[in-house]
Order: structure tokens, then C-alpha cells, then sequence
């Protein structure tokens, strides 16, 4: 008898958990454009940047060049009492 019970419930539990559950909407193309299109766009404009070439001309035709790319200078932590005191005494 208690095994009759157990599996009542058991059945009962899977037959109401697979009731609950809704099929999964059909994706279609619309659908997908409906979603993208209610999102949140996140992206910043680009700001303009200078081109850097990688040649000069010379006599009309391109010929390799050199590029320096570095960083400018920063100041990047205030300086502690001992670089103020190096920095004095320069």
C-alpha cells in the first residue's frame, strides 16, 4: 500500500510538472528584430583620429617611413615628499 502511495505521488508530481510548463515560443525573424530593436544601445560614437601613415613620398612614390608612437607625458601619481625633496634639489 505504501508503495501504491509513493508512486501516486510521484506520478502526480511529474504529470503537474510537465503541465506547468509552457512550450517555448517559436523564434522567427520577426521576433528576433522585435527584441534587438527594444534593447539599449550601449555604444559610443567614435571620435575622429588622426590616419598615421607608414610611408612618405620621395620623388612621387611611396617609400617605407618610421613611425614613433608613444604616449605623452603623464603624471600619473603626486609625487611622495622624498621625490619632492629630489626634485628640489636638482
Amino acid at each position: 500500500m505504501l508503495r501504491f502511495a509513493v508512486a501516486v505521488v510521484l506520478l502526480t508530481v511529474l504529470i503537474g510538472t510537465r503541465a506547468s510548463r509552457a512550450p517555448p515560443l517559436p523564434v522567427t525573424e520577426a521576433s528576433l528584430h522585435k527584441t534587438a530593436s527594444s534593447l539599449e544601445k550601449f555604444v559610443d560614437e567614435l571620435p575622429m583620429l588622426p590616419k598615421l601613415y607608414g610611408y612618405k613620398k620621395l620623388n612621387g612614390k611611396p617609400i617605407p617611413a618610421s613611425l614613433t608612437i608613444g604616449m605623452y607625458a603623464k603624471k600619473w601619481v603626486s609625487p611622495t615628499p622624498i621625490q619632492e625633496e629630489i626634485r628640489m634639489n636638482r
